[in-house]
């Protein structure tokens, strides 16, 4: 089931938000509704991977409890956590990977017997396994805390995240799961839910679907793509992807609120980053907190042991070193933003999408470190710092136009192809995209309305930043007339913003990251 079907829209939503006000007087009631919503929600999919998301759930909440006794000798709790996570990658690497792994030795000429796909890809098992996995390793850690299985079951299936994130963490939403406040009907968290929903929807349906035929038939022909072609596909897909899941974020995340519930940003104006440090901190935020705390930090303070162990520096002053800087942040860096694109896929773009991402950040590192400092740059003339920053951004939004194209791509094969198109080494002739004459020029309209959205407009969380969208504090734009309030002008532009998606619903296209 997807957020921009009718099905959803007219059925499951509202019997869902009915049944729940009615039940969350008592707290226990509403939560176990919410699962029962939530697995239905995933069954309506496919109900033969019900069971799997069943088991992961059960075994987990298992797992987590027996890491919250008391165990006398640590390596317990170390056996018991490995177990644990092995258990989550193996299923993860069974579903995801192994079908391309076969596929792959078929290709080279070491063949298995592979008449189709056998193994079909369950819904949001990324997301739903690395949330567990996070869970297991804080209560390894003694920061998690929680017994009570339907809070947890929550926790892991409510249906907002479930198919596509953000990716939660158990540290900010056990706490307002046991909170009986958050179960008593809020008009105006109900208020701020539906206009970041309606929000979310208007990405979906009026900027992104409309972009998809134009980079679908642009890709059907990427042999033929001239280099000026090559490039609008680049940004016709940077703008597609971006608002396909970013409103996908924005609905989780007003749906979560309808329901009393805050739900952490995703997005946070990434198309404005300066830098691609500054761009990962904008971009998919959740994942990136995520690889932050369970893969570079751990093997960050690793290597910080290692080196202190050997009497070698640490710290800033390590770093300002070659040998340093290699040890210290390429090494944690590159390992952490290559595993970040195999979550993404099997496939070996998905890998040259993190490899690419990997170079990006270590180049930006060095700069950083042996670059200017700031206080030189703070130091330039106006107009230096105006052009300086101006560049920064225009690298940086190059850089990551570019790097789409291999996430998007049907094989690096064609990444590559397109890459020497786009910079000159080869040459295409050229063609008319076989979409309609009056759909075409719709279709440039709408890419330069999303990328001046993209590049200029406050985002959603600043637009209600009055009103807490998210967990955490939302730095608003300056513009009050681009500031939420509960008023009937906002209330009839919302709903006008609202019919007009509907407009939009011809058919049902799936979000970018689905089946993540």
């Amino acid at each position: 089931m997807l957020f921009n079907s009718y099905v959803f829209l007219i059925a499951f939503l509202p019997l869902c938000l009915v049944g729940y006000f009615a039940l969350s007087r008592w707290r226990m009631a509403g939560i176990v509704w919410l699962v029962i919503c939530s697995l239905f929600f995933y069954a309506y999919w496919k109900e033969s991977y019900l069971p799997l998301l069943l088991v992961s759930v059960c075994f987990n909440y298992g797992i987590g409890l027996a890491l919250q006794r008391d165990y006398k000798k640590p390596y317990s709790l170390d056996l018991i956590a490995g177990i644990g996570v092995a258990v989550n990658l193996l299923a993860l690497f069974y579903y995801k990977y192994l079908y391309h792994i076969f596929a792959c030795l078929n290709a080279h000429h070491f063949p298995i017997h592979l008449h189709e796909r056998t193994i079909a890809l369950p819904l949001g098992i990324s997301f739903f396994t690395f949330t567990q996995i996070g869970y297991l390793l804080d209560c390894r850690s003694g920061i998690a805390k929680g017994k009570n299985f339907f809070e947890y079951a929550l926790f892991v299936t409510f249906f907002p995240h479930l198919i596509s994130g953000p990716i939660l963490h158990h540290r900010e939403m056990l706490p307002q799961f046991s909170d009986a406040k958050n179960f008593k009907y809020d008009t105006q968290s109900f208020s701020v839910g539906i206009t970041l929903f309606t929000f979310g929807l208007a990405k979906k349906l009026i900027i992104a679907d409309p972009i998809s035929p134009y980079v679908n038939e642009m890709l059907h022909n990427s042999a033929q793509c001239s280099m000026t072609q090559a490039w609008l596909l680049a940004l016709a897909y940077a703008l597609q992807l971006y608002f396909d899941f970013s409103g996908y974020s924005d609905m989780a995340i007003g749906l979560a609120k309808m329901f009393g519930f805050k739900f952490p940003a995703n997005f946070n104006s990434p198309l404005q980053a300066t830098s691609i440090i500054d761009f990962w901190q904008r971009w998919h935020m959740t994942l990136t907190r995520y690889l932050n705390l369970y893969l570079f930090n751990p093997m960050a303070l690793a290597i910080t042991r290692h080196r202190v162990a050997r009497n070698l520096p640490v710290g800033k002053a390590s770093t300002a070193t070659l040998g340093g800087f290699m040890h210290m942040l390429v090494v944690p860096t590159m390992i952490t933003i290559l595993l970040a694109g195999a979550w993404h896929g099997a496939g070996f773009q998905y890998l040259f999408y993190g490899l690419i991402h990997g170079v990006y950040l270590v180049v930006n590192h060095a700069w950083r470190v042996f670059g200017p400092k700031h206080q030189t740059i703070v130091s330039w003339r106006p107009a230096v710092k105006v052009a300086y920053k101006f560049f920064a951004w225009a690298l940086t939004f190059v850089c990551v136009i570019v790097s789409f194209l291999m996430f998007r791509a049907e094989g690096y094969h064609q990444a590559i192809a397109l890459y020497k198109t786009m910079f000159g080494i080869t040459h295409g002739p050229g063609f008319t995209p076989h979409i309609d004459n009056q759909e075409l020029p719709l279709i440039y309209i709408t890419m330069a309305v999303a990328l001046a959205i993209a590049l200029g407009c406050a985002n959603t969380q600043q637009i209600l930043s009055r009103f807490e969208p998210v967990i955490g504090k939302v730095h608003p734009r300056k513009w009050a007339i681009l500031s939420w309030s509960p008023s009937p002008g906002w209330a009839v532009a919302c709903a006008g913003l609202f019919v007009l998606t509907l407009m939009h619903m011809g058919g049902v296209s799936e979000f970018l990251y689905f089946q993540f």
